[in-house]
C-alpha cells in the first residue's frame, strides 16, 4: 500500500499600511484577485479536492467560514486568509519542496494588491470570532454535528500547517 501525505499551510497575511489583514478589515474579493493571478495545475484535481463550493479549485484557495440561509443556501465566506495545500506526495522533500514554491508564488502574486505573508499562529489583534448575524438554525445545526464542526470559529483566528495522510481505501486500488 503507498501512503502519501500533503500538507495545507493557513497563511496571514499583513496589509500595506502594516495592520493584520483579516475579517474585520479584508473582503473575500480582496484574497480573491490574488487567488485569480495564481496558476492552475490542470493534474491537481488528482489529489486536490474541489469542494462542492468550487471555492478550491487551485492549491490555493480562500479560507473562511462559510454562511447558510435558514434554508440551507450558501450565502457568502466570511475570509480569515488564504490557505496552500500541497498535493498528495510520498516523500517528505517533495511536500516541503512544492510548499516552498507554492509559498513564493503566494508572495509574488500578492504584492501587487498590498499584502504580504507573514508566519504566526494565532491573529494578534483577537482570539475569538463572533459570527455577525449570530448562526441561524440551520447554521447551529451544522455547527453542533460533530467536533471538528465546532472548532470552526476557533479556526478563524488561528494560522498554521496540517499534515494530511491519505491512503487507499482498498490495497488493490494502489
Amino acid at each position: 500500500m503507498t501512503f502519501r501525505f500533503g500538507l495545507e499551510h493557513e497563511v496571514a497575511f499583513l496589509k500595506a499600511d502594516r495592520s493584520f489583514a483579516d475579517f474585520s478589515n479584508t473582503t473575500f474579493a480582496d484574497w480573491d484577485a490574488i487567488i485569480q493571478a495564481l496558476p492552475s495545475y490542470p493534474e491537481d484535481h488528482l489529489s486536490l479536492r474541489s469542494g462542492d463550493l468550487g471555492i478550491r479549485s487551485k492549491r490555493w484557495y480562500i479560507e473562511g467560514f462559510e454562511r447558510f440561509s435558514c434554508q440551507g443556501k450558501f450565502l457568502d465566506c466570511v475570509p480569515k486568509g488564504i490557505e496552500i495545500r500541497t498535493t498528495l506526495q510520498t516523500t517528505v522533500a517533495g511536500v516541503i519542496s512544492e510548499l516552498e514554491t507554492s509559498f513564493e508564488q503566494l508572495c509574488r502574486a500578492a504584492q501587487p494588491y498590498g499584502f504580504r505573508p507573514i508566519l504566526t499562529s494565532f491573529n494578534p489583534q483577537r482570539s475569538v470570532y463572533l459570527p455577525h448575524p449570530p448562526l441561524n438554525t440551520y447554521e447551529q445545526a451544522l455547527f453542533n454535528r460533530s467536533p471538528e464542526e465546532q472548532t470552526e470559529l476557533l479556526a478563524m483566528v488561528t494560522y498554521g500547517p496540517d499534515l494530511n495522510l491519505s491512503w487507499p481505501v482498498c490495497p488493490c486500488q494502489s
